[in-house]
């Protein structure tokens, strides 16, 4: 596996002016809308775009597969629902000839990381601090789940 610096990945730009609002200020070059403007209702697009194409360039589906004939997949709490020849959300299962098949084994697993620029994403995993509460205070601002 190729390592990809996150430069490239993100392939991070000089944002002059927030594509929302249009106010200058600190914008975000993976968005393109400023801090403002995060969490409005038309931030959704943005911010589902930006992650949509990290997630491709990570060949990772964008969004947590939901097929009408796939197999289910109960790992963490995205609910795939994973059709033949589909990768669940996190990558590590897949369906192959109706079986779901996991891509790590005892002896190797496969490892991946980068940094996520967004604030608004949380895997919802039983691993995730933030989903538990079990990082509080260090790695969670709540002592409970934060979804």
């Amino acid at each position: 596996m190729n390592l990809i610096k996150s430069r490239e990945l993100f392939q991070i730009k000089r944002v002059e002016k927030c594509e929302l609002c249009g106010k200058s200020g600190y914008i975000s070059g993976i968005l393109g809308i400023c801090r403002d403007c995060v969490g409005k209702e038309k931030s959704i697009e943005f911010i589902y775009n930006a992650h949509k194409t990290v997630r491709e360039r990570l060949n990772l589906p964008p969004k947590a597969p939901k097929s009408k004939k796939g197999l289910p997949c109960y790992i963490c709490g995205n609910e795939c629902v994973i059709g033949e020849g589909e990768t669940g959300f996190c990558g590590l299962r897949r369906n192959e000839n109706g079986k779901l098949v996991s891509l790590s084994t005892p002896s190797q697993a496969p490892v991946y990381t980068y940094l996520d620029p967004h604030i608004t994403n949380c895997c919802a995993a039983w691993f995730c601090p933030a989903s538990t509460g079990a990082g509080y205070p260090k790695f969670a601002v709540k002592k409970s789940a934060e979804i």
